[in-house]
């Protein structure tokens, strides 16, 4: 069962916030595991199922986003830097890149963009071909990201790998609080992520003038996503689903439509116990 450390003023309405909480995971469709903090704190606000490792799908764009940030920091990457989009490197799946032509040239910078606001599948390949899978996993588990890496296949292809709700959720409170790079990276991060254009999920319910950077991923029985909710007292939500029976990629896929039901339900939980008031 997820767990809330009670606060001694919660209210008896957040107490019951919790209780539907538990109750909708536990009878949801599929697995699922949920972690929610706000980035002033050390321990999580709600948590369900925090460590169950999930395959990431392109909720590990983000590290790859990361890491390519931190060696521009080192000067080891260019956010000018071209790269060549190739016949060979164009993945099928989300994006815009495989469209294109052959021998275009995108920038570092241009490729992070559209990783995240359109989870272009090529543009990250392109992104882990200019860092190097084995760096990428080298700096997560540096990190601290014990569970977060990148599956490193044979002739230098990889897969987006694995990841656990708790640990998407302490990835990003480090890049909110510019833990791993420079504020100036990290607002730059954040703001590639507001841009995406994915709305079904986290953001479904919430105010549409509340700012949010989420990163979402999705295959075939997974259903995840991760957000940074600005709120007065900012918080990250993560939230992982598989072994989910409706595989569509419909906007309202059922898995989708009940992490929309999360999010709103935790967004009134925070506010309700004072965590964004």
């Amino acid at each position: 069962m997820g767990e809330f450390p009670k606060e001694p003023t919660e209210s008896e309405s957040g107490q019951e916030i919790r209780q539907e909480l538990n109750e909708m995971l536990e009878s949801a469709d599929g697995s699922w595991s949920v972690y929610v903090r706000s980035f002033d704190q050390e321990e999580a606000a709600f948590e369900y199922g925090r460590d169950k490792v999930f395959y990431a799908a392109s909720i590990n764009k983000l590290p790859i986003a990361l890491y390519a940030l931190s060696q521009v920091e080192e000067g080891k990457i260019g956010l000018s830097d071209k790269l060549e989009v190739t016949e060979e490197v164009k993945r099928p799946g989300t994006g815009i890149l495989r469209l294109l032509h052959e021998g275009l040239d995108v920038t570092v910078e241009d490729a992070l963009t559209l990783m995240m606001a359109v989870s272009d599948n090529t543009a990250a390949k392109l992104m882990v071909r200019k860092a190097g899978p084995e760096n990428i996993n080298q700096y997560l588990e540096a990190s601290g990201l014990a569970d977060t890496r990148l599956e490193v296949l044979p002739e230098g292809k990889f897969s987006y790998g694995y990841t656990t709700a708790k640990e998407s959720a302490q990835l990003l409170r480090g890049i909110h609080n510019a833990e791993y790079v420079s504020p100036e990276a990290s607002r730059k991060l954040l703001g590639m992520m507001g841009r995406n254009h994915f709305s079904h999920g986290v953001r479904r319910y919430l105010p549409k003038d509340l700012k949010i950077a989420n990163k979402e991923g999705s295959l075939e029985d997974n259903r995840h996503e991760i957000a940074a909710v600005m709120a007065e007292r900012p918080y990250a939500i993560c939230v992982f689903a598989d072994e989910l029976a409706d595989q569509s990629y419909h906007v309202d896929n059922a898995g989708v439509l009940q992490r929309a039901r999360i999010a709103e339900k935790v967004h009134a939980l925070m506010q309700e116990n004072g965590e964004n008031t």
